[in-house]
């Protein structure tokens, strides 16, 4: 591994709670040694009141103008709406952006909505194509990729389902958390490979713990399938000590 401090560019939206979002990307990230930059796409308030309050164009623009070109990888959770998928991939390819890690955030644990009607469009048009991972839970994957998962032999499915409408080699590791049983994940890149887990206590954040490092991991020079095991393990961890 290349231990050289790097910076880590994380897009997401900040949580006042402090448990997912971009907190929860903080953390993960410092505790590999790494530098993270972060750009806001908006506030949430997710306690007894939910809302949400996107930031604007002009400020989003203006913080990736300047994050991404010191950036040794790239975490992105909320995005919010198609409008800002097209802004994000427009700077990723500007810049040449590299270890690009996204999270397709549509909704909270607590059920409040974290993207637009039209973010999902946006995803695949603008944003998938410029990504080196995709990592959507199992509801995510259903509405990314149209059909219903019910159990871990419909994982590999909805991954094809999704690649096709794709058609690039993004790859997508479809997260079983949501699934009875033990958490598997599927992950298909040039392969197709089950990565077993082990149940361990629930936490708002997991999915933002397990993208950030992987973008950390790949940073660090790891390959993908040693990223994605290697973050697992992270967020088994970090869970358990809970």
């Amino acid at each position: 591994m290349n231990n050289k401090i790097k910076n880590i560019l994380i897009i997401a939206g900040c949580d006042s709670s402090g448990g997912a979002g971009i907190d929860a990307d903080l953390r993960t990230v410092k505790s590999y040694k790494l530098n993270p930059i972060t750009v806001a796409t908006a506030y949430t308030r997710q306690d007894s009141v939910f809302s949400v309050e996107p930031v604007r164009y002009e400020v989003l623009d203006a913080g990736l103008s300047e994050a991404l070109p010191v950036s040794a990888a790239v975490k992105i959770g909320m995005v919010w709406s198609a409008e800002n998928a097209k802004l994000i991939a427009e700077k990723l390819k500007k810049h040449s952006a590299l270890n690009v890690v996204f999270d397709p955030v549509l909704s909270a644990t607590s059920g409040l909505k974290l993207a637009k009607q039209d973010l999902p469009d946006g995803m695949f048009k603008y944003l998938f194509p410029v990504c080196t991972l995709i990592t959507p839970n199992i509801p995510e994957a259903e509405i990314l990729s149209g059909i219903k998962i019910f159990n871990t032999s419909d994982m590999p499915k909805a991954a094809h389902m999704i690649r096709q409408k794709l058609k690039t080699e993004t790859a997508i590791l479809i997260k079983g958390g949501h699934l009875d049983g033990a958490p598997d994940d599927f992950l298909l890149d040039s392969t197709e490979t089950w990565l077993m887990g082990e149940k361990s206590k629930g936490a708002r954040g997991t999915g933002c713990m397990l993208s950030s490092a992987i973008a950390a991991n790949l940073a660090l020079g790891e390959t993908l399938q040693r990223s994605v095991r290697n973050a697992k393990e992270y967020v088994y961890c970090k869970l358990s000590s809970l």
